[in-house]
């Protein structure tokens, strides 16, 4: 990751107030105090991973404050996933009050306001996901926000172990990559919060649990070609007319889901040179259409371009990025 701040070399009595500049414009608006301004340190690095930001920070003790009228009123926000890499942090928001140690993780909603208190040496990894990434999986989020995904075991253990994966090694990770990980971390994040919903029912609603459900047993069977509305209702223990209700609140339907999906991995894999020995009919029929005519026709609807122009203008793009990187920085007239 990135350094973008570090307090050496400002003077201490300077320090806490360039810290809290750039925290509130880069993360996001709060008020905050340092316990020991005098001796206060702090460091933040930055990396992006596709469309998610993610922020690592240092700090001495202080507590930081996000009211209301730090937050936004369109209603659009993000969340942040916060996992603690050392000293502790405990955080009150939405009437809820919890302390969390190394490994553990946050659900942070933007929108409503919350406390944080730090202690000494603390390092958090702050990842920032827009509001719509998460809802379009799993409907409304807010009812989580404040709770504690503890890492002592199972998927929350592995969750908390690739986000210190990712704070050492996501700034190496190529585009196809970054969007590659993206797409699995937001998925187990899902996957978490609904565990967390089966063990404890009073932070979800029925429909909630059930849209979970359905977008996991499409996930799953995406690459067969004969998955459709019937066997993916089938699959996720509903009927048909439930599932397109749940999804009807988003505009959606089962078919246009697994259609939107399927169209998604497609785009991804013409757009990664690793893939590039694989024909687009392969990729086409790996991801479960069965005619190659009709997957063109729904490509260039949803994307404005053909599979075959996508692919060939990526090519492009890479090789005018590696002349424009071969290419001298001046060009020396004649003398």
């Amino acid at each position: 990751m990135k350094p973008i701040f570090t307090t050496a070399g400002i003077h201490a009595r300077d320090r806490f107030a360039y810290w809290h500049e750039v925290a509130g414009k880069i993360i996001t608006g709060h008020d905050s105090q340092a316990s020991h301004r005098d001796r206060f340190d702090a460091e933040l690095k930055v990396a992006d991973l596709a469309d998610i930001g993610m922020f690592d920070f240092t700090n001495q003790a202080m507590a930081c404050a996000r009211e209301r009228r730090h937050i936004r009123s369109d209603g659009e926000g993000e969340f942040f996933l916060c996992r603690n890499g050392s000293g502790e942090f405990a955080l009150d928001q939405n009437e809820r009050r919890n302390v969390f140690r190394r490994g553990d993780m946050a659900l942070i909603d933007s929108n409503l306001a919350y406390n944080i208190r730090f202690t000494d040496k603390s390092q958090m990894l702050l990842v920032k996901i827009p509001r719509i990434i998460l809802e379009s999986r799993f409907g409304s989020m807010r009812d989580f926000a404040g709770a504690r995904l503890s890492s002592e075991s199972g998927l929350n253990a592995f969750l908390s172990d690739l986000l210190d994966g990712l704070r050492a090694h996501v700034s190496d990770f190529d585009e196809a990559t970054s969007e590659l990980v993206r797409n699995q971390l937001v998925d187990l994040l899902t996957h978490a919060v609904g565990s967390m919903a089966g063990e404890n029912k009073r932070l979800t609603t029925p429909r909630t649990f059930a849209l979970m459900r359905l977008r996991s047993a499409i996930d799953a069977r995406l690459s067969n070609s004969s998955l459709n509305s019937e066997s993916a209702a089938r699959a996720a223990g509903m009927s048909v007319r439930y599932a397109n209700d749940l999804l009807a609140a988003n505009g959606n339907s089962i078919a246009k889901l697994i259609r939107g999906l399927r169209l998604e991995r497609c785009k991804k894999a013409l757009a990664d040179p690793s893939q590039d020995h694989r024909t687009i009919g392969e990729i086409a029929f790996g991801w479960g259409f069965s005619d190659l005519t009709n997957f063109g026709r729904l490509f260039g609807a949803a994307f404005g371009m053909t599979p075959r122009s996508f692919r060939q203008n990526r090519r492009s793009q890479t090789e005018n990025q590696q002349l424009a990187v071969a290419a001298p920085d001046t060009i020396r007239p004649k003398a």
